[in-house]
């Protein structure tokens, strides 16, 4: 199977992931749930020796994560080992296949409490700079001077996502290192200008201009919210579930942000 259709899969199956969790959608019943269990089955299944490729079984304990799960996915032609880490209570998905491109995400619950995107912001902010790898911007330096094929992070309705990627294994594990010590010390703790540079502020560049508020995610969002496309995004969840936490991301998010801050 060709690389770009395994990333095209785990993609759909993680967008469709995102979008039942995050919405309080149509009333679900009893066959509904039978039909969609039945799709599921035919995508990941148990595996039935219950022993991985390493020999690996529930119940193993490797490095704090205890072995919880093994199960094959015919999509992504995988074997996925779930993992559960005792200390802190973290669930850790490992895909296995042939596939040469090797790849790490770490995601957090972060869903929507109100419009002025604030999960958005702390998404570009703590990759910004660590203890670690002090930076003006970790992330980009990381995607311009590293062997990686992606570096990006990524902000849902329900939870927050920084994935990168090498064919490399020694980079995967500097490209890892670097994004695990932004989880652990991100610069932003003891830098606020980093959250300010990346949501909003007002800047001044002569004494006879104006004052203008800029920010690297209100811009962004701007853009969007001007965008046919990207209004229509903004406001379906809106319309279609009323009060979820679909609502509480669309719509009026610049207006919402900058009136927090005058």
């Amino acid at each position: 199977m060709k690389r770009t259709y395994k990333g095209l899969a785990a993609w759909g199956l993680a967008a469709a992931m995102a979008v039942l969790s995050g919405c309080n959608g149509p009333e679900i019943t009893e066959s509904t749930v039978g039909q969609e269990t039945e799709k599921i089955d035919l995508l990941v299944q148990n595996n039935s020796s219950g022993r991985s490729e390493e020999g690996l079984k529930a119940g193993d304990i490797i490095s704090g994560f205890t072995v919880k799960s093994l199960s094959d996915s015919q999509m992504l032609q995988a074997e996925l080992i779930g993992f559960t880490h005792e200390k802190s209570g973290a669930e850790l998905i490992w895909v296995k296949n042939s596939d040469p491109e090797l790849a790490f995400s770490i995601s957090y619950y972060t869903p929507y409490i109100d419009e002025t995107d604030i999960n958005h912001v702390f998404e570009h902010a703590i990759i910004a700079s660590s203890e670690k790898y002090p930076s003006k911007d970790l992330a980009f330096d990381l995607a311009g001077k590293s062997y990686s094929t992606f570096v990006n992070a990524f902000t849902y309705n329900t939870f927050t996502s920084y994935p990168v990627s090498s064919e490399s294994e020694e980079q995967l594990i500097k490209l890892m290192d670097a994004y695990l010590s932004c989880m652990v010390a991100p610069d932003i703790l003891k830098n606020e200008n980093i959250f300010k540079r990346e949501a909003l502020r007002y800047e001044l560049d002569s004494p006879e201009g104006q004052i203008q508020m800029i920010g690297t995610v209100f811009f962004g969002r701007f853009w969007l919210s001007n965008q046919y496309a990207g209004r229509s995004s903004q406001q379906s969840g809106g319309c279609f579930v009323p009060g979820s936490i679909c609502f509480q991301c669309s719509g009026t998010f610049s207006q919402k942000l900058s009136e927090s801050h005058l």
